[in-house]
């Protein structure tokens, strides 16, 4: 096991958890006579999964900022003093220095006892000048004229400028909902680990064909333990009825996927705009981390903060049959914090399949945004399959990991990432070639189009366990749905921008997309029309 310094850290993009709360009370702000506590912050990023699309993304770093107040209207106090004089440049697609975090960026103590509700995660600009390094770095990104942001192309030496948002100088802000628990609550007298992730394969966005690189930051934070870890290998199983049984054949590349039902985001169903509460809402887990099982079949989740947590795992191709499985979800790993399981066993059943069908299914279809200035949005989409916890009796939302770019047709799914959509006035189906009789988007809306592959079976569902037994595979012969979740926000703006009313749709789960082996569900009206978008 990794050992880990014991201190206050602060991380990037994936979780921010928190300790118990100070004697000034939940959301008091911050006054020279409160309780104080310690913090230390620190950069992590998920395990990379473009490294053949990108060797380097360099960031450089220039202050991290929290306050009490939700709305971030005031009361910022910083998290990391003396970095604003000497900024630190990280790579995110680096190997972790210690533990599993790229960088320390600074530790403060006296910090006002409260619950700190919003982060601020600042960045030098790209024209900056007059810059100092911490530790007497060089710029990887160029000179002392900038950039100071970039990134390296997979075989290449040469850095492209990585164009950040217009809140990189003022702060990116990762607000309640992206933090875990909702805000950081310190205690007197007490020191707290905190992270912020920052998800570099999420978060570059290529412009087109432009040959331009935009970052669209997905942050997230959180506290986290003496031993910030969840680790474990995805094994070959078969199924008889309902009973799994793993073998000792481990699974490489499997997708596998790090889900929390706990505070899950509320999804609105059905035609957005209708008055608040007239439109029910489906609770869908929050994705917190993505990775890929290496070549023994070993994933590993790293930094995570205190919590109970669900693992959905798929692969494309299983050895041996060379069949992709169905989705296998692992309900209730628990994290505290003096750390979490490093041995968990995730089982895997490949689809059935016939010479002639191919065993995985398609979806393809459009979804719309209402403008009144801006050209278009980004939309970001998933598959959703509902399953029953063991011992459970309500459904819940499940996030699947996408099977990439199966049918040959649609090259532009990034491998275990949610595919992003920029949706425009001109229609284009290349990358739909099942929407043909499609050719122009519904009248006053900007629209793009989608096509993704999934399991054709429902999830196996089972209890997180070191043995991968006691796991049950589906009903043979039942109806296999999804339901299809998208969240809009600016076109190459920042990832927090959430700029429809509401910004979060998904499908009726009442009215799925039935998926069967070797064909494309393909609806010609939009599946998600989103409305009051700026």
């Amino acid at each position: 096991m990794r050992k880990r310094k014991r201190g206050v850290r602060a991380w990037g993009l994936l979780l921010f958890a928190v300790l118990a709360e100070g004697c000034s009370g939940g959301g008091s702000g911050p006054s020279p006579a409160s309780p104080t506590g310690t913090v230390t912050s620190q950069l992590s990023d998920p395990a990379s999964q473009c490294s053949d699309q990108y060797s380097h993304v360099y960031v450089t770093v220039s202050d991290v900022q929290a306050s009490t107040s939700g709305s971030g209207g005031g009361g910022f106090v910083d998290l990391t003093p003396g970095l604003s004089t000497h900024p630190l440049q990280v790579d995110l697609l680096a190997a972790p220095s210690a533990e599993c975090f790229l960088a320390e960026l600074g530790a403060t103590s006296g910090l006002p006892a409260g619950n700190y509700q919003q982060i601020r995660f600042i960045l030098v600009t790209n024209d900056a000048s007059g810059i100092t390094l911490a530790n007497g770095a060089t710029n990887q990104c160029g000179g002392s004229s900038g950039p100071w942001n970039c990134v390296f192309q997979t075989g290449s030496s040469t850095p492209d400028e990585l164009s950040l948002p217009s809140e990189a100088q003022t702060g990116i802000k990762i607000p309640p909902g992206q933090i875990n628990s909702g805000g950081i609550k310190l205690a007197s007298g007490q020191s707290v680990d905190i992270d912020i992730d920052f998800n570099a394969c999420a978060s570059v966005v290529e412009a087109g064909n432009s040959g331009a690189f935009l970052l669209k930051p997905t942050l997230r934070a959180g506290e986290v333990g003496t031993s910030p870890l969840i680790a474990g290998t995805v094994v070959l199983a078969t199924a008889s009825g309902p009973v799994v049984t793993p073998s000792g054949t481990t699974v490489s590349n499997a997708n596998v996927w790090l889900e929390q039902e706990p505070g899950a985001t509320d999804f609105t169903v059905g035609t957005p705009g209708a008055a608040p509460g007239a439109t029910p809402s489906v609770s869908v887990e929050n994705l917190l981390q993505t990775t890929t099982a290496d070549s023994s079949g070993h994933f590993e989740f790293c930094p995570v903060g205190p919590g109970t947590y669900d693992i959905v795992a798929d692969a494309t191709s299983l050895p041996t049959s060379n069949l992709p499985s169905n989705a296998t979800v692992a309900v209730g790993t628990v994290v505290t914090n003096s750390g979490g399981p490093n041995n968990l066993v995730i089982p895997l059943v490949a689809e059935p399949a016939t010479a002639s069908t191919p065993a995985w299914g398609q979806m393809s279809a459009i979804v719309s945004t209402v403008n009144t200035s801006a050209p278009g949005d980004d939309v970001t989409l998933n598959g959703l399959q509902a399953f029953t916890p063991p011992g459970g009796t309500t459904p819940l939302e499940a996030l699947v990991p996408l099977l990439y770019n199966l049918s040959g047709t649609d090259g532009t799914i990034p491998k275990s990432v949610p595919p992003t959509v920029t949706t425009g006035s001109t229609f284009s189906n290349a990358n739909c070639p099942a929407l043909s009789s499609v050719t122009s988007c519904p009248t006053g809306t900007n629209c793009a189009c989608f096509n993704v592959a999934v399991p054709v079976s429902n999830p196996v569902v089972g209890s997180a366990n070191s043995t991968g037994g006691g796991y049950t595979a589906p009903a043979a012969g039942g109806s296999v749905g999804y339901a299809i979740g998208g969240v809009a926000t600016v076109e190459n703006g920042a990832s927090t921008d959430l700029v429809c009313t509401p910004a979060n749709l998904v499908t009726n789960p009442s009215a799925l997309f039935t998926v069967t082996p070797g064909a494309v569900a393909t609806p010609t009206n939009p599946v998600l029309e989103f409305t009051g978008c700026d």
